[in-house]
C-alpha cells in the first residue's frame, strides 16, 4: 500500500514514468527500481492506470486468464483507450489488441512463418542482409549505428518475407517511423495527422499488393500466404490481411531495431564484456538474451481487467488499466543477482521481455537471429568499435530504445 510519503507525490507517476521524462529516459531502471521497493503496485492516477513493477506479479498477470489487451475493453479515458485513441480517428485492432479466439485465428495464419524452425532456414538470408548494410560502413571512420545498421537490417528482412519491393523500401521505413508514434498517449494533432496519413498510404499499399497477387504467378512470401487464405475463405478478410501486414512491418522494424541498439550500446559501455564476446562469438546467444533483460527494447506492455481482481493487496476494477514494467521485472533482485550487472554469461536469464501467456511476441525468435547476426558480424567488422558521445534516446513511452548511436569505426 502506499505510505503518506507516497500519497504527497514522491514516488515517480505519470509522465515521469515514461521516456517523455529526462531522468527516466537517461535511467529507468534506477527510477523504476524506487518504485518498486515502495509501491510495487502503484495507481498512477495522472495516466489512470496501475503500474506494476513486481517480477513476480508481471509474471502472474501476464500470464493469468483475467486480463484482456482489447482497448475497447477499457474504462473510458484509462492508459489503453489514450493508446489506442477514440472515435473515427482509432485504427481497427491488429492482432496484437485482440483477445481469444480472434488473435488466436489471426496468428495462426502467420505463426509457421515465424516458428523457430523457418526462423533458423532464414539465418543464410539475415547473414546475407547483414553483409550488405556492412558493406556500405566498412570504409566509414564513423557512423550511426541506429539509422544506418540497426534499422535496415530488419526493414530489409522484414519486407522480404512481406514480399516488399526493393524500390518501396525507403517509403515504408518512412511510414514506420510515422506509425510507431502510435505508443505516444501525448502525441500532437500533427503528429496524429501524420501518423493517418502513413496508414492511409501503408493500407493502400498492401491493397493495391493484393490486387496483384491475385492476378500474378504464386510468390514465396507472407503476403502471398494471407492472400491464398483468404481466397480459400478461411475466415481472413482483406482488410484483415492489411491490418496484419500492417503491424509486421511496424512493430517488427522499430522492436528489433532497438534490441540491435541497445545490445551494441551495452556491449560498448562494458568493455570487458564486448572483448569476450569478440573472442567468443558462440556466446552470442547467451548475450542476446541478457541484452534483452538488461535493456529491453519494450519496456512495458498493458492489459485490462476482465473482472474485480486483486493484485498485491489493491484492488483492480473490472476495465482497468495495467503497465506491467517489463523492465522493472527484469531488474528485480530477488529474481535476477546483482541486476545492475551487465554479464553475456549470466545463467537462467528468464527475462519478460517478450511478454508472455498467449501474446508472448510472435517475432521473438526472428528478432533474437538478427541480432545475433547482426552483433557478432558488427564486432568482427569493427574491432575498434567504440561510442563518440552519449546516445539520443527515443521518447516513447512504452518503447525504449535510441534514436540515435552514432560509433567511431576506425
Amino acid at each position: 500500500m502506499a505510505n503518506d510519503d507516497e500519497a504527497a507525490g514522491n514516488l515517480p507517476t505519470g509522465s515521469r514514468l515514461t521516456a517523455l521524462d529526462e531522468v527516466f529516459r537517461k535511467d529507468p531502471y534506477a527510477v523504476l527500481s524506487r518504485l518498486r521497493s515502495r509501491d510495487p503496485v502503484h495507481r498512477d492516477e495522472e495516466l489512470k492506470r496501475w503500474f506494476i513493477t513486481d517480477h513476480d506479479m508481471v509474471k502472474e498477470v501476464l500470464r493469468a486468464r483475467d486480463f484482456c489487451v482489447d482497448a475497447r475493453k477499457a474504462v473510458e479515458n484509462s492508459f489503453a483507450r489514450q493508446i489506442a485513441g477514440s472515435g473515427e480517428d482509432a485504427e481497427a485492432p491488429s492482432m496484437l489488441g485482440l483477445d481469444d479466439p480472434d488473435h488466436r485465428r489471426l496468428r495462426s495464419f502467420v505463426s509457421r512463418a515465424f516458428a523457430p524452425k523457418a526462423v533458423e532456414a532464414l539465418r543464410p538470408k539475415v547473414a546475407q542482409v547483414v553483409d550488405e548494410v556492412l558493406g556500405r560502413l566498412r570504409a566509414r571512420a564513423s557512423f550511426d549505428v541506429i539509422g544506418e545498421y540497426a534499422s535496415p537490417v530488419p526493414f530489409q528482412v522484414l519486407a522480404g518475407m512481406l514480399g516488399v519491393e526493393a524500390s518501396d523500401q525507403v517509403r515504408f521505413r518512412q511510414w514506420a517511423e510515422s506509425k510507431v508514434q502510435a505508443f505516444d498517449p501525448f502525441r500532437s494533432e500533427e503528429t496524429a495527422a501524420g501518423m493517418k496519413r502513413a496508414d492511409t498510404e501503408l493500407r493502400d499499399y498492401f491493397r493495391h499488393a493484393i490486387a496483384e497477387r491475385r492476378t500474378s504467378a504464386r510468390k514465396n512470401d507472407i503476403l502471398s500466404d494471407l492472400v491464398q487464405a483468404n481466397e480459400r475463405g478461411e475466415t481472413l478478410s482483406e482488410d484483415e490481411i492489411v491490418t496484419m501486414c500492417n503491424l509486421l512491418i511496424v512493430a517488427g522494424i522499430v522492436t528489433t531495431t532497438d534490441l540491435i541498439g541497445n545490445g551494441v550500446l551495452a556491449l560498448l559501455r562494458h568493455p570487458e564484456q564486448c572483448r569476450k564476446l569478440r573472442q567468443q562469438p558462440d556466446l552470442i546467444v547467451g548475450a542476446v538474451e541478457e541484452m534483452l533483460r538488461f535493456d529491453s527494447p519494450v519496456i512495458q506492455t498493458g492489459r485490462i481487467a476482465t473482472r474485480e481482481v486483486s493484485i498485491g493487496g489493491r484492488c483492480i476494477g473490472r476495465g482497468e488499466s495495467l503497465s506491467l514494467s517489463l523492465g522493472a521485472a527484469n531488474h528485480d533482485p530477488r529474481v535476477f543477482s546483482h541486476p545492475q550487472r551487465f554479464d553475456i554469461e549470466r545463467k537462467d536469464n528468464h527475462h519478460h521481455s517478450f511478454g508472455g501467456g498467449v501474446h508472448l511476441c510472435l517475432g521473438a525468435a526472428l528478432a533474437r537471429l538478427q541480432a545475433q547476426v547482426a552483433i557478432n558480424r558488427l564486432l568482427q567488422a569493427f574491432p575498434s568499435l567504440r561510442l563518440a558521445g552519449e546516445p539520443v534516446r527515443r521518447r516513447l513511452p512504452v518503447l525504449h530504445g535510441c534514436e540515435k548511436l552514432v560509433v567511431l569505426a576506425l
